[in-house]
């Protein structure tokens, strides 16, 4: 372990960081070797930045891990944010290229030579009354709602198989690939049921079958909507039970829940319906290579839109 990760072992013993952030996340998702820098003043560390490193044909790149929503820059403290922002970037190792998502609960920053780029999730703040809540939720969504509570059993899945194995057969019948089934969330269930930070959820109906499951990722203040699947054998509102009980279990243990936004039209309709506030989250991209900039311009032109 390097020294700089034992010092952010010690910070994070002592602060706040989400579940993204946490060393044991990160030896789960990174395939490279990840690291932090540190910004600090008088002995007392007002930002972090963690990443991920890639060395290959001679280029060194920073990038962002799959199942990983959220990774970079943290603050802590009273400070000017832009300058802590560039001390970090600063600090940096060389590097040709840097790609990653920043939390969603920082204010958009600014770096020279940066492309941003905004995405964004819905979010339910823990501080929203569950009742005023229900109450915004249309008409139609709470009749789903109340359908499907009597048409499918609830119930909490502790074996990850059961969600891969629903994954496979949801996607195969669509002739897609699972998306999830590279092994990477299996080595990362490990971890997270070892820390106590996940649950799996599925819909049964009363048949016996699975209709949809979801993977939903916990830390102190947090719930994440990870990863979901629905069986659209049939028509139904499996899936609309499944989040409106998972946004009540995030509420009633004081926790806010994020969908994890999608920019599918459809998908983020149906999160949208759940009324939950749009917030954006900023996508960073910093090249010093024009081979590259050409490369990332052809096969990800969304990088360079706002």
């Amino acid at each position: 372990m390097t020294k700089t990760k034992q010092k952010y072992k010690l910070f994070i013993s002592e602060n706040y960081v989400p579940v993204f952030y946490r060393p044991w996340y990160l030896d789960a998702v990174c395939d490279s070797l990840w690291d932090v820098v540190f910004h600090e003043e008088d002995d007392e560390v007002l930002g972090v930045l963690v990443y991920m490193i890639k060395k290959k044909f001679g280029l060194t790149y920073i990038l962002h891990p799959s199942l990983c929503p959220y990774m970079g820059p943290l603050f802590y403290g009273t400070q000017d944010l832009g300058q802590v922002y560039k001390s970090l970037i600063d600090k940096l190792p060389m590097h040709h290229l840097i790609v990653q998502d920043y939390f969603h609960a920082l204010p958009e920053l600014k770096n020279k030579g940066t492309v941003t780029n905004r995405k964004y999730t819905y979010i339910i703040d823990r501080d929203v009354e569950l009742g005023e809540l229900n109450s915004q939720l249309s008409s139609d969504r709470r009749r789903k709602i109340r359908k499907a509570s009597d048409q499918f059993f609830y119930q909490e899945e502790d074996q990850f198989s059961v969600f891969e194995e629903f994954l496979d057969r949801t996607f195969r019948v669509r002739n897609k690939s699972n998306p999830y089934g590279n092994g990477t969330l299996a080595k990362l269930d490990v971890q997270l049921s070892r820390q106590h930070a996940r649950r799996i959820i599925k819909c049964v109906d009363k048949d016996g079958n699975i209709m949809a499951m979801g993977y939903f990722v916990r830390d102190e203040k947090w719930v994440y909507n990870l990863a979901t699947g629905v069986d659209s054998s049939y028509a139904h509102e499996a899936m609309s039970l499944m989040i409106w009980n998972e946004i009540t279990s995030a509420l009633k243990s004081g926790r806010s829940f994020d969908f994890e936004g999608s920019s599918i039209p459809g998908v983020e309709a149906f999160y949208k319906a759940f009324k939950g506030d749009k917030v954006f989250y900023q996508s960073v991209y910093r090249s010093k290579n024009k081979l590259i900039d050409l490369l990332v311009k052809i096969k990800n032109p969304e990088i360079f839109t706002e």
